[in-house]
């Protein structure tokens, strides 16, 4: 199962991950998502917003903008990462999971 996590800003992707404090978490198997659900992170440390999103089994990371040391260290925990992406949230979703995203 992919842990799809996508930090947002209203209905789109925040520009920046370690600013980021709103996140979508959302599960998918076999090409359907099956559960989604917003979290809320207010720590600034953004090493720990990893953290938190690794021990929940975020293994995917959709975002815009993020630090080489956040780089690093999502690659350390396993989370693989799809960055420099914008738009709208929900079909960025739809067009990862359809493997249509650019």
């Amino acid at each position: 199962m992919k842990k799809i996590v996508i930090p947002y800003f209203g209905e789109r992707i925040s520009s920046r991950f370690d600013t980021a404090q709103n996140f979508i978490l959302a599960d998918v198997e076999n090409g359907k998502i099956v559960n989604k659900e917003n979290i809320r992170i207010v720590d600034e440390n953004p090493l720990k917003k990893i953290d938190i999103l690794a021990n929940l089994g975020a293994n995917i990371l959709i975002c815009d903008g993020l630090t080489k040391s956040c780089e690093n260290y999502l690659i350390m925990k396993g989370v693989k990462i799809f960055p420099w992406t914008q738009g709208n949230i929900e079909d960025i979703l739809v067009d990862f999971i359809t493997n249509t995203m650019l």
